[in-house]
């Protein structure tokens, strides 16, 4: 690949612009070998082999290098910008986190916000239509294209000579449709006729050629291939419809790597009974009316099998039937910490990633599964802001509270326990910034852990906290705030009449015997 205004840029900008094509490579999270091998074109005109060497070893890294702001002339920041778009789209998609780097590579060069857009627009627009390998058969010449723009009557194709209007063609298109793997194995041949031809600077030809169809093409002719739409086979405006009758299922997609049709599974409301352990975190004992049991505890985060995200809430991922909206946290910075533990996140999910889009689990694949949302929140909890970090973290620690219910049902009470540990640990980092609710909830979890682990030294803050909390704060009768408030005052007042019974050293599971 020549470009020679990359050619002419001083050598930091090189090496900025390397830095800036790593980025945008791992920007969803894994490399396709379409982007490898764009790459091995665009660093060659770099003619650096220090800096090729060095981008080779970025991209090793599996992570996002960091970008200074530079300021070039438009013409070399557009260029930039024109190749990373280009980047963006050779896996043939475009992930919202790609469209959000590209938009981060244009302020770090200075560019106005309309200008990214105007790349983004150009790339979806490349997107939009179906490519299709293709053979060219004119005369005694046959030639490789790539067709696109499919009508029952015409098309056009890309293709590396010009052709004179009218000339006589025919085209058969591969079976498939992996360039690389197509074989001899193609469709009847649709015979054509040339409408016009133009000039055109693209990687899939030098000349574009819009052709007429002599008849309808046919079914052997590949028309299912070319009119067969894939993402409405199963999806019914992302909804997703689960075998178990207490379910409720969506397809939403990936905030931080743009991967599509990830199952998320609420529970109907009113369809299971459950009990809460000691610590407040609901159990599933039974099926209410004729609804199906399900033990929702083992399948309610959903996990990303590209990026290994993973969250209980609806809203970290991106609704398949609600209109496109922003993530609540930025994605960018998000990425840049959690794109290099892809690789010990995919050791945690293991070889088999299947049970990931499924709605069973066993309780090792849902242990795993909090282990990945824990991860997930801290991470998010260190690019957010005020009040949304204090958020995450109460999330992180809901879901080491039910992995170690979990746990503990599997016989790895010491796992539990750390869990518990830990979970303490992080309440009462974050406590004195808690309100409301929020702070209610978490001075009944931190007693109970500590009359869990005869802790009684300093349980009596806590206590004093709920005991005056009415008197300090003005609460609302009926409120969600009163009801939180009650509830904790009766099971921390039983739960220290108790205190004997409820010891880590006796109890086998999270629960008193009634």
């Amino acid at each position: 690949m020549e470009d020679p205004i990359i050619g002419k840029l001083p050598r930091n900008i090189k090496d900025w612009f390397a830095r800036a094509v790593v980025g945008m490579i791992w920007a969803d999270g894994y490399i396709d070998k379409a982007e490898i091998e764009y790459l091995k074109g665009i660093i060659g005109c770099i003619n650096d082999p220090m800096i090729v060497h060095s981008t080779l070893e970025m991209v090793k890294e599996n992570q996002i290098p960091p970008l200074e702001p530079v300021r070039l002339d438009e013409v070399q920041a557009y260029n930039i910008m024109r190749h990373l778009a280009t980047i963006s789209i050779v896996d043939k998609d475009l992930a919202t986190a790609e469209e959000n780097f590209l938009k981060y590579v244009g302020v770090q060069l200075g560019l106005q916000k309309e200008v990214a857009e105007k790349f983004l627009k150009g790339a979806r627009k490349r997107l939009s239509g179906s490519r299709f390998v293709a053979q060219l058969i004119l005369g005694d010449e046959a030639h490789d294209v790539t067709c696109f723009g499919f009508t029952e009557n015409e098309c056009m194709f890309f293709c590396e000579r010009s052709i004179n209007p009218l000339a006589r063609l025919t085209l058969q298109l591969y079976r498939e449709q992996d360039r690389k793997k197509a074989g001899k194995e193609r469709y009847q041949p649709i015979v054509a006729e040339t409408m016009w031809c133009r000039a055109v600077k693209s990687q899939l030809g030098d000349y574009v050629i819009k052709a007429t169809f002599k008849h309808t093409i046919g079914e052997g002719e590949g028309i299912r291939l070319v009119f067969h739409n894939k993402q409405t086979d199963h999806k019914h405006k992302g909804r997703l419809k689960p075998s178990n009758s207490s379910l409720l299922g969506f397809y939403v997609n990936c905030y931080a790597c743009g991967k599509k049709d990830i199952p998320f599974w609420q529970l109907r409301l009113k369809s299971m009974h459950s009990k809460n352990n000691l610590f407040g975190i609901p159990v599933y004992d039974k099926a209410m009316g004729e609804n199906d049991f399900c033990d929702f505890n083992l399948i309610q985060v959903a996990v990303c099998p590209r990026c290994f995200f993973a969250s209980n809430q609806l809203d970290s991922f991106q609704r398949q039937d609600k209109a496109q909206t922003a993530a609540l946290f930025d994605t960018q910075a998000f990425n840049m910490k959690w794109q290099p533990s892809t690789q010990k996140r995919k050791k945690i999910v293991g070889d088999n990633n299947k049970w990931l889009s499924s709605e069973k689990r066993t309780a090792i694949q849902a242990i795993r599964s909090y282990q990945l949302a824990v991860e997930t929140h801290d991470k998010i909890s260190r690019v957010c802001i005020d009040r949304e970090v204090i958020n995450h973290k109460r999330k992180s620690v809901s879901f080491l509270l039910t992995q170690a219910e979990l746990l503990m049902n599997q016989g790895e009470a010491n796992r539990a326990k750390l869990n518990l540990k830990e979970a303490e640990r992080r309440l009462e980092s974050i406590f004195s910034n808690l309100e409301k609710d929020a702070g209610i909830r978490a001075a009944f979890i931190l007693v109970m852990i500590k009359i869990y682990f005869n802790n009684y030294e300093d349980i009596g803050s806590y206590l004093n906290f709920l005991n005056n909390y009415s008197k300090i704060h003005t609460v609302t009768t009926g409120s969600s705030e009163l009801k939180a408030l009650n509830h904790a005052m009766v099971m921390t007042k039983e739960a220290w009449q108790r205190r004997d019974e409820i010891n880590h050293k006796k109890m086998k599971r999270f629960h008193l015997k009634e």
